[in-house]
């Protein structure tokens, strides 16, 4: 989208951005753009401030992938009688529709008594003060047996506030800069089962 709209301002742009895997692309935005030769102003602000919009809606969010094993795991922790919750940092505000419908499209359950999403009032928030106010209501639900997040900072915060649950970071993409995670904090690439 932005790189067939700026091709002419930014010529090769498109080819570059194709020749990216998902997993080439940094997290951060402004990293994305110096990886695809985008260093100069003004294109360096625009594109960025356009692709910060582009990100934090639901325009895109039809190509989430889900984790490998994701949707098998969930639905066999509430086999289990576990009461899922989605904890996302997306803004409900905006990313709302997108995050319903990809959960749907994937076959991850939702609308289920046993089974939750809670996303950020506004993309303002910081995603651990979001997260980190969350924790009264998740323990309403029960007890926190187990949290999963990309960011250490996350991670560390339930660990501290939930020391009994099993806290988990998902090693994928995340912000720069990150805290080491704190003792106890496990880690997994993917939901797979291991082979027996």
């Amino acid at each position: 989208h932005l790189a067939e709209k700026h091709h002419a301002r930014v010529p090769g742009l498109l080819d570059r951005l194709l020749q990216l895997s998902p997993d080439q692309v940094p997290f951060d935005h402004s990293d994305t753009l110096r990886l695809l030769g985008v260093d100069e102003e003004p294109h360096f602000t625009r594109l960025r401030q356009e692709l910060r919009a582009l990100f934090f809606s639901s325009e895109y969010l039809d190509r989430d992938v889900p984790h490998p094993g994701a949707r098998a795991f969930v639905e066999d922790c509430r086999g289990a009688g576990a009461i899922v919750v989605y904890l996302t940092g997306r803004d409900h505000g905006g990313m709302h529709a997108g995050t319903v419908a990809s959960l749907i499209a994937h076959a991850f359950p939702l609308d289920q008594p046993d089974v939750h999403l809670l996303m950020k009032p506004d993309q303002a928030t910081r995603d651990l003060e979001f997260k980190s106010s969350t924790c009264q209501q998740l323990r309403g639900y029960g007890e926190l047996v187990a949290f999963f997040d990309n960011e250490p900072e996350n991670v560390n915060s339930f660990k501290e506030a939930f020391p009994s649950c099993i806290a988990v970071l998902v090693t994928t993409k995340h912000s720069k800069n990150p805290p080491p995670p704190a003792p106890g904090v496990e880690r997994v690439a993917n939901f797979l089962r291991p082979a027996c």
